[in-house]
């Protein structure tokens, strides 16, 4: 796998790949600049494969040609543009790309699949909280009040009053801080009845290990949010302005949430809107949807309910 290195420490981690080359070192720069320029221990993976799958462009050829100089067999490649491609969940998408047999209902029953992380990443994670002050035994419910992007986030006092509302049923809210996330967790953190504690500054396999342990986990259209479902982590996903058909995360374990049709017809008008009807989404609404997730759950797995006052 080539990817961002932490994606792919993440990957290797729970066993799905063997080997991941990172992004932020010269690999990708070596397939395009042609077989002679390709360091001997990524040539010597590239011998061994038999099928490459390219979500890029490649207008000049250049990576095929280099794949298929090291005798790569199939090579495949896809524009990562949503616009280059009919409208169907990204999962499908990818699926039918490697030209796997499609049938309706596979792709979201494969992603029930949980992702599974090794003993040493749980126990890390676990130090982690029991530093933070989380005692064993007390639910913790993972929040991201980011997304990427602020267009496609609620209104920081909706996520303030969801956590006081947690914090009250004697749950153990946990805010979690991307790159891109310091103002809304800031906001939010601002307007909530007691101080939190936010993950910031941790590698992605720590905050992995985290969501793997969390009782509920509740953000919005992001990264984050797909790797808490992938995980198993009982997920609610709040949706506004991007396709929940195409970008929602998927799984029995997942509930997304979402507000009036969005009537931005490109990202201009949605960056443009200032009232954003697309994700005006109650907090009591929220809580409901997390107490419909949690008591759909076997009864091994299921947390204590939440209140059952706000609705």
């Amino acid at each position: 796998m080539l990817t961002c290195r932490e994606v792919g420490n993440l990957y290797c981690r729970a066993g799905e790949v063997d080997r991941s080359f990172s992004l932020e070192s010269s690999f990708l720069a070596q397939l395009f600049a042609g077989p002679e320029f390709v360091t001997p221990d990524f040539q010597d993976w590239l011998v061994r494969c038999d099928e490459a799958v390219c979500w890029m462009s490649d207008t000049t050829g250049c990576v095929r040609s280099t794949l298929q100089a090291f005798g790569v067999r199939r090579v495949i490649v896809q524009s990562p543009r949503v616009s280059d491609h009919p409208p169907m969940h990204q999962s499908d998408r990818l699926l039918r790309a490697i030209r796997l047999d499609f049938v309706e209902g596979v792709a979201g029953e494969r992603n029930d699949r949980k992702l599974n992380l090794p003993h040493d990443v749980i126990e890390g994670a676990r130090k982690w909280l029991k530093e933070a002050g989380v005692r064993d035994g007390h639910p913790v419910v993972a929040v991201h009040p980011g997304s990427g992007s602020r267009h496609k986030c609620c209104q920081p006092a909706v996520l303030a009053k969801i956590v006081d509302l947690l914090a009250a049923d004697a749950k153990v809210p946990i805010l979690i801080q991307g790159p891109a996330d310091a103002d809304m967790v800031r906001l939010v953190c601002n307007q909530v009845s007691k101080p939190l504690e936010v993950i910031r500054n941790l590698d992605l396999l720590t905050v992995a290990g985290i969501l793997a342990q969390a009782v509920l986990y509740i953000g919005h259209d992001s990264g984050i949010t797909h790797l808490a479902a992938a995980l198993g982590a009982p997920t609610v996903a709040l949706f506004g302005p991007t396709d929940r058909q195409r970008w929602a995360p998927r799984g029995s374990n997942v509930k997304v949430i979402t507000g009036n049709a969005c009537q931005c017809r490109t990202w201009e008008t949605v960056q443009q809107c200032t009232r954003k009807p697309c994700l005006e989404i109650s907090a009591e609404r929220v809580i409901a949807t997390c107490m419909d997730l949690l008591s759909g759950l076997p009864s091994t797995t299921k947390p204590a309910p939440l209140p059952c006052h706000v609705l």
